[in-house]
């Protein structure tokens, strides 16, 4: 596993430079975040698997925003991998001030169908990466008396999900373990929030599911742009559960007040018929992304990279 960062030019390094960590920062919900957080002058550590994409990104923010950037190509879904990213930002003089967790995969159709290797990885990308990230950044935020973690989940952590089960599952664990630590830092100075974005123009519900125009069409997806202006608004208002949009916002109260016995059998029928659809692909796991320009052309960030080496 290769870590590398990029360093914005005209800029000493402080001797422990505070950043936000972004995982899945290179597309959709995650780059727009990262951009966000650039606009207010956060430097930034970018985590995706596409090295390429990391060093477009990172040479893109940096000329706009003026910001340094480190980033660092890894697969979290890969057991280890976040403590060999801990070890690169020790290693980089990083201390993470904010963390986003963002990186997130999905596995349409029936549980039962679901690869088993493709679920493992979503369990180790969805929870067991983003929890252990949690677990080693809060203690020294609390110490600090500053910053925060921001995790992405969604709509489907507050319902259940026939035929996404698995996803819908990861990110009720995520809702449940924000809101709780989020009562047990109260008080620090520290910041914990869960997003819950519904239909996002990421291009999952209209590619990686293959629904229909039918289907899609009365989702109003909200852009990543506005889902992240929201959700570091929330996060630096310290709400605990952020929901972006005003159907977003609608949803999360109806699916309060809609008993499950009605509940899941129509979230089924919605999802069943992208499912048999989806089916006929070769990989049954979706990614949040969407491939989105960037930005103008601008020199690449690896002319002035610094080779961080990975733990042994």
């Amino acid at each position: 596993m290769a870590f590398t960062t990029g360093e914005a030019r005209g800029r000493a390094p402080p001797d422990m430079r505070p950043v936000v960590l972004v995982t899945g920062g290179s597309r959709g919900i995650g780059l727009a975040l990262a951009r966000g957080f650039a606009a207010r002058g956060h430097d930034l550590f970018l985590i995706a698997r596409d090295a390429e994409r990391l060093r477009e990104v990172a040479a893109a923010i940096t000329a706009e925003f003026g910001v340094w950037v480190g980033l660092a190509p890894c697969d979290l879904a890969q057991r280890g991998a976040a403590a060999g990213l801990l070890a690169a930002l020790d290693a980089a003089r990083c201390t993470v001030d904010v963390l986003v967790n963002c990186a997130g995969v999905a596995a349409l159709g029936s549980f039962i169908d679901n690869d088993a290797a493709a679920a493992r990885a979503m369990r180790n990308l969805n929870i067991e990466a983003a929890t252990d990230l949690m677990h080693a950044c809060l203690p020294a935020m609390v110490a600090r008396g500053r910053g925060g973690v921001l995790t992405v989940a969604s709509l489907a952590g507050v319902t259940p999900m026939p035929y996404l089960a698995l996803y819908g599952a990861t990110k009720s664990y995520l809702v449940a373990l924000s809101r709780a630590v989020a009562t047990e830092v109260a008080g620090t100075g520290v910041t914990v929030s869960v997003l819950l974005p519904g239909p996002v123009d990421t291009g999952f519900f209209a590619n990686s599911m293959l629904a229909s125009g039918r289907r899609t069409a009365p989702l109003l997806a909200l852009s990543p742009e506005a889902v992240a202006r929201t959700a570091i608004d929330g996060f630096l208002a310290g709400q605990t559960v952020i929901t972006p949009g005003l159907l977003g916002s609608l949803c999360r109260l109806g699916l309060k007040m809609l008993p499950y016995q009605a509940l899941a059998p129509f979230v089924g029928r919605a999802l069943r018929g992208s499912s048999a659809t989806a089916s006929t692909r070769p990989a049954s796991v979706l990614s949040h992304a969407r491939r989105d320009p960037i930005g103008p052309p601008t020199t690449s960030a690896s002319n002035n990279a610094i080779a961080v080496a990975p733990p042994s």
